[in-house]
């Protein structure tokens, strides 16, 4: 995918959305996931408990890898006080509130 073009943020769409739909069969769950939680190069999503969030984790990497892509910066949501940077936003884990600076 170009990036810098008016159409890279629906090729990039597109390139994801079938790459994903070929692969369903890897993890439904995961899958799943994945087609419903990407905005622009950005993947937000939830999962229940440790042991979720670890196959996810595991599993997205390994279905993107397999189309060129890289996953990085997974962050579990976790009762220790942090805020995290999050699609320009400043997300505050422990208390799960998201903020914007406004200059």
């Amino acid at each position: 995918v170009v990036f810098g073009v008016r159409s890279s943020p629906f090729l990039l769409e597109a390139v994801l959305k079938n790459h994903l739909a070929k692969n369903r069969d890897v993890d439904p769950f995961v899958t799943k996931r994945l087609l419903n939680s990407f905005y622009a190069d950005n993947l937000e999503t939830s999962v229940h408990n440790e042991s979720e969030f670890k196959r996810l984790i595991n599993v997205s990497n390994e279905l993107m890898k397999k189309g060129g892509f890289e996953l990085r910066d997974g962050e579990p949501s976790t009762p220790i006080s942090k805020t995290i940077d999050l699609l320009g936003l400043k997300w505050n884990k422990s208390e799960d509130i998201l903020s914007i600076n406004i200059k």
